[in-house]
C-alpha cells in the first residue's frame, strides 16, 4: 500500500512519530457580563457559576450555569451504555515501553483500521527466538492510559532482513513474510489500540491499529491521520520530507504502509 507527495513541503513541521494517545476535543462555555441600570443607578451584575443574579428586583440565570447544564444534558443524552461500562474497567500502565528496551522488534499491519469479525495480519522481524503480541486499547483508565484487550501466545520470531528502495521514487519496503495474524473479536470495543512487540529478548515496539464500527451514529469521532504518519516516517533512512542526511533533494517520492515506524519508544512515553 502507497501512496505519492502531494506537496513539496508544508509550513509547519508536524510531529514524525506516531502518537497513539487518544486525544479527546472539550467545548468551551461562553461567559456573559452584563451590565443594567435600574431607577436611576448603575447595578453591575457579576456572573458567577452555578449562582443567581438579582437585577432591578428580578432574579435572572446566571448564563454560564445555564450554558453548560445544556452542554451536561446534551453530553448524557449522547452517552453510549458501552462507553460508560468501558471506561469503567480497571487499565494499566503496562502497554508503556520504558526507555531502557531493547528496540529490536519491528512489525507493521496489513491494514490501518479493522471492524469486529476482521484478521489482522502482522508482519514482525526480530533476532529473538521468541516474541508475543499484547493488544491495548488507549484511554483514560483511571489515569493508566491504556487497557489490555487481547494477548497472543508465544510465536516464534526471526530476522527478515532490512528495508528495500524502489530507484526512482526512493520508496522503501519491508517484504516480510506473515508472522501473525490477530482475529477481532467482540471483546474488542472501537478505538484507539497500540499492539506491543514484546521479544523473548526484551526488546518492544508498536504496532498502531484502529478499531472503527461503520454502524456507528455517535456524535463524536476520532480521526487518525496515518497518511500523516507515514510522511514523516522515515524508518529505511527515507520519508516524504528528506532522504539521507536530511537531504531533501534524495527524499522519497513515495512512501509505502508495508514497513515499519520508525522505533522511537520515548514517543509515547
Amino acid at each position: 500500500m502507497a501512496f505519492p507527495i502531494t506537496r513539496t513541503a508544508f509550513r509547519t513541521r508536524r510531529s514524525r512519530y506516531v502518537s497513539l494517545l487518544v486525544l479527546l476535543a472539550l467545548v468551551a462555555a461562553t461567559v456573559v457580563l452584563t451590565t443594567t441600570r435600574s431607577a436611576g443607578s448603575d447595578i453591575r451584575s457579576d456572573v458567577r457559576a452555578a449562582t443567581a443574579t438579582r437585577v432591578a428586583g428580578s432574579v435572572r440565570s446566571d448564563p454560564t450555569a445555564q450554558l453548560m447544564g445544556e452542554a451536561r444534558a446534551l453530553v448524557a443524552q449522547e452517552q453510549a451504555p458501552w462507553i460508560i461500562a468501558e471506561n469503567e474497567r480497571p487499565g494499566t500502565s503496562s502497554w508503556r515501553i520504558p526507555l531502557s528496551a531493547p528496540t529490536s522488534i519491528a512489525g507493521f499491519a496489513d491494514a490501518v483500521s479493522a471492524q469486529v469479525g476482521d484478521t489482522v495480519t502482522l508482519y514482525v522481524s526480530t533476532p529473538a527466538d521468541a516474541f508475543r503480541v499484547e493488544a491495548y486499547r488507549i484511554g483514560y483508565y483511571g489515569g493508566t492510559g491504556g487497557r489490555l484487550v487481547w494477548r497472543s501466545r508465544s510465536l516464534h520470531g526471526h530476522d527478515q532482513g532490512g528495508p528495500i528502495r524502489t530507484g526512482g521514487t526512493n520508496m522503501i519496503e519491508a517484504p516480510w513474510s506473515p508472522s501473525a495474524r490477530v482475529h477481532i473479536g467482540s471483546a474488542w470495543p472501537q478505538g484507539i489500540y497500540v499492539l506491543k512487540l514484546v521479544g523473548s529478548n526484551g526488546a518492544q515496539s508498536y504496532v498502531p491499529l484502529t478499531l472503527r464500527d461503520d454502524a456507528s451514529h455517535a456524535a463524536l469521532v476520532i480521526q487518525n491521520s496515518v497518511t500523516t504518519w507515514q510522511a514523516y516516517n522515515d524508518w529505511g533512512g527515507y520519508s516524504l520530507y528528506h532522504g539521507p542526511g536530511g537531504s531533501f533533494g534524495a527524499r522519497s517520492r513515495v512512501v509505502s504502509f508495508d514497513r515499519p515506524y520508525l522505533a522511537r519508544v520515548d514517543a509515547l512515553c
